[in-house]
């Protein structure tokens, strides 16, 4: 029987659309725009940075190397992209559904810890939850088996008894490699109806 229901936050809870924040920050130039995606979001340090292995004033500077025309803008977009992370309201009233119907809620998620303090503080809906596990909190990344163990063993969960929901299929998959049923979300509507299915809402 199913009693927990965990969530993925970028692209689940909150929107996640980096190429599309820096076209509007910079437009009319794309050429910034592909540059700064390449080179942040799309880099090894953004990586690091989400399992908390290099701080973000490290990576202003290594990837300000990289691309020492936009120095400034590395530097602004590093400071305030967590601008783009908006609730996903679909998604956020699922969450509340489930929570009204006594679920036990957590939060699993890859994310740079000073961003994830950033977004925790903004929206109450992330802190109206039983726990999280951040991925620059204990240095893993999803879909690496060690993030799920990590979340089961921190609160006790028994894996059957759990769901977790992603954008990424792999991370959705990683879940199931130690028994969690994954979900793979495609949009708050098609969650709705698997969960449904699932006879959880």
């Amino acid at each position: 029987m199913i009693d927990t229901i965990i969530f993925d936050i970028g692209r689940v809870l909150l929107e996640y659309q980096p190429e599309r924040y820096l076209k509007t920050k910079y437009s009319p130039s794309m050429e910034i725009a592909e540059t700064l995606f390449e080179n942040i979001f799309a880099s090894a340090e953004w990586i690091e940075l989400d399992r908390g292995t290099m701080e973000v004033t490290r990576a202003k500077e290594v990837i300000g190397k990289r691309i020492p025309h936009y120095q400034k803008q590395v530097e602004e977009v590093l400071d305030t992209w967590h601008e783009l992370m908006v609730p996903i309201m679909g998604t956020v009233d699922i969450m509340n559904k489930l929570r009204e119907k006594k679920y036990n809620i957590y939060l699993l998620s890859n994310m740079n810890d000073k961003i994830f303090d950033i977004v925790h503080k903004k929206y109450k809906f992330l802190r109206e939850v039983d726990g999280e596990v951040i991925s620059a909190h204990v240095k893993l990344l999803k879909p690496q088996r060690e993030i799920y163990q990590e979340i089961i063993q921190k609160y006790n969960l028994t894996p059957s008894q759990c769901i977790f929901i992603d954008d990424m299929k792999p991370n959705a998959q990683g879940a199931e490699k130690v028994g969690i049923r994954g979900i793979h979300f495609i949009s708050p509507q098609q969650l709705e109806a698997e969960l449904k299915e699932l006879g959880v809402l």
